[in-house]
């Protein structure tokens, strides 16, 4: 008789090590991140941020400490290719040669430990769906679920209250994130994901939720404005039928349906209830080419002037001249992020990385078995519909987004893995051991030493920057307040001549 896999959380009669905890919990934690500020009594983005710390920071402890987790991280860094191997080494070593040169260091390299850590954390669970990728990506799928079902009850709560109270009506009420942008993010990494028990041979339960769910997360990308979410998951589906063919081509109508029903839920629940109390549709406060031309522009700069290193990880927040320019906190663009903040030579790893690896991911999926060929497809959904969003937004800078987008690629890593090899039950060599858990505790600790004491007076800084009026402080970065400015235990002097002479109208 064959063993049983010993996937994550994947069959009662497989053994729960304490890989299956750390990976659990940490879906757990990321299924209720729309709720974490409610949970934790904070402003959304701050509340958020906390949760997704607690994630990383549990695990570069838990790979320190426990020999099981870190050989599970050990396992997936030695499947991973070579190419991906020099790339993230070389990343990381670069954005800790910025972060010296950096105006505020102590946030450069917070920037580069929660990308050490949210590595570590897709690592793992490439490891643990590698070892039983259908049970691992049907737990995932049925996560998603049971979060934007959460989700719909916070919506309606939301809606109802607001109503009641005669104020403003979602998107303009609460949402649960402090910009209806870091929903759409989350949205492009889940979207594939939920779909997921619709088309397969799930429960009935479990389908009619999937279907249900699937048309409410189209109406509230509408009814936010959504562009970006809406037209990478678009190119994403084009993009997988000609990858997929026939083997998802019945699929593909399903989706169809599903964005039509999306539709006939946006104009019930979110544009009726507009007209019905004599309010205005969420429209944009500006077209989305102007506004990102001029940021990637003004980042663009900041290349030129630093090529190499950029102006350190994290410093255009710390950028008086930026901030009160561009009202922005980040460019908007990962691509441009990395040349202005890393320098041109991490943007170039990233970039052959990211293509490398999508390249070879579409490779795969051309050849995929008939079995596997649905979880591939709603990958390639999530993979390249973030790839594409992160063009155009945050995608990889915020709490939410960052937390999923480490559970997602990693579950697409281990996917991939899986028809590749055969997991190893070898324990790693002490020395391996030993710098896998001094890296993550340096991580960790530049984490905590970075943004620890800050974190402690997030609020009071809101209250600072508002009175700097130089510079739009509530479109968020790390914290809330976006701008780094506060920070600094002494003025930066370009920022301080900035702010002497800045308009304050600007």
């Amino acid at each position: 008789m064959r063993a049983p896999s010993p996937a994550l959380l994947s069959r009662p009669s497989a053994s729960v090590d304490a890989t299956d905890i750390l990976t659990a919990t940490a879906l757990a934690v990321a299924v209720l991140a729309p709720l974490a500020p409610s949970l934790l009594a904070a402003q959304p983005h701050d509340g958020q941020r906390l949760a997704q710390l607690a994630v990383l920071l549990g695990t570069g402890v838990s790979v320190a400490v426990v020999p099981a987790i870190r050989a599970s991280l050990l396992r997936a860094w030695a499947a991973l290719p070579p190419v991906l191997r020099v790339a993230f080494g070389g990343v990381v070593g670069l954005g800790v040669a910025s972060s010296a040169t950096a105006a505020l260091p102590g946030y450069a390299l917070v920037e580069v430990g929660v990308l050490v850590l949210s590595a570590t954390l897709s690592l793992i669970v490439a490891d643990r769906v590698s070892q039983g990728p259908q049970e691992a990506l049907r737990l995932l799928s049925r996560a998603v679920v049971v979060m934007v079902g959460f989700y719909a009850l916070l919506f309606a709560v939301s809606q109802v209250a607001s109503i009641a109270a005669g104020t403003r009506l979602w998107p303009h009420a609460y949402t649960g994130f402090s910009n209806i942008r870091h929903l759409n993010q989350l949205q492009t990494w889940t979207y594939g994901l939920l779909l997921l028990p619709a088309l397969t041979a799930e429960s009935r339960g479990w389908r009619r939720a999937s279907l249900g769910l699937s048309a409410f997360w189209i109406a509230l990308a509408i009814g936010s404005g959504g562009r970006g979410t809406l037209l990478a998951l678009a190119a994403s589906l084009v993009v997988a039928w000609l990858l997929f063919g026939p083997a998802v081509r019945r699929h593909l109508w399903t989706v169809v349906g599903v964005a039509v029903a999306g539709i006939g839920l946006y104009l019930l629940l979110v544009w009726l209830p507009a007209v019905l109390f004599e309010q205005e549709a969420y429209r944009l406060a500006r077209p989305m080419g102007e506004a990102r031309l001029l940021v990637w522009g003004l980042a663009l700069e900041r290349f030129a002037a630093s090529p190499w290193l950029g102006v350190g990880p994290m410093q255009l927040a710390a950028d008086a001249a930026f901030l009160a320019d561009g009202r922005v906190a980040h460019p908007h663009n990962a691509v441009v992020q990395v040349l202005a903040e890393w320098g041109g030579g991490a943007a170039l790893l990233v970039v052959t990385a990211v293509g490398w690896g999508l390249w070879r991911w579409g490779l795969a999926a051309r050849r995929e078995r008939q079995d596997r060929a649905l979880g591939s497809f709603v990958l390639t959904l999530a993979l390249l519909g973030a790839a594409l969003h992160a063009m155009v937004s945050g995608v990889v800078v915020m709490p939410v987004s960052q937390l999923w987008g480490g559970l997602v690629v990693g579950a697409a890593l281990g996917w991939y893995l899986s028809a590749r090899r055969a997991p190893s039950a070898a324990a790693p060599g002490a020395g391996r051991a030993w710098i896998a858990s001094a890296l993550v505790l340096a991580a960790g600790a530049a984490v905590v030493l970075g943004a620890g004491p800050d974190a402690m007076r997030v609020d009071e800084r809101d209250l600072a920057n508002v009175r700097d009026t130089t510079v739009l402080t509530l479109m968020p970065r790390f914290w809330r307040a976006g701008s780094l400015l506060g920070v600094a235990p002494d003025p930066i002097p370009e920022a301080e001549a900035h702010a002497a002479t800045a308009s304050p109208g600007r």
